[in-house]
């Protein structure tokens, strides 16, 4: 289950929780089962996630361009319709997640396990991001 002190905090906008994890550096960040997807789209382009708990969250149409999630757990994650544009996807678990209608073009997916997740209609990334480019 999330903390809700920390769900609080990201609800109060990006520079809010990035300032919030760079004075909390090592908090293990848990959102599990967090549902952003309540109220109006959140625009959390440019947050930090990474190492974060986000199992089963529902991330349903949140932006989340530029987004950095480097080893973040998504395992089972709804986030279908959300915009990952150009986010750090690397190392991270999105297996038996929701991806349907998700926009991840120019998103880094290096290392990251796919297994299971549905990506239907989704707008996935270059194959040469996928394998980490040049």
């Amino acid at each position: 289950m999330a903390d809700q002190q920390q769900l609080s905090i990201l609800r109060q906008g990006r520079d809010t929780w990035n300032r919030w994890r760079s004075q909390n550096a090592a908090a293990l960040i848990d959102l599990s089962g967090a549902d952003l997807s309540k109220t109006k789209p959140i625009d959390l382009s440019g947050a930090d996630l990474s190492k974060a708990n986000l199992k089963g969250a529902n991330l349903r149409g949140v932006i989340l361009n530029n987004a950095n999630f480097k080893e973040a757990q998504l395992n089972g994650a709804f986030i279908n319709g959300a915009y990952l544009s150009r986010a750090d996807l690397s190392n991270v678990k999105l297996e038996d997640a929701i991806l349907t209608d998700a926009n991840i073009r120019e998103a880094k997916l290096i290392k990251t396990n796919i297994s299971g997740a549905d990506l239907n209609y989704a707008m996935i990334p270059s194959r040469k991001l996928c394998k980490g480019g040049e």
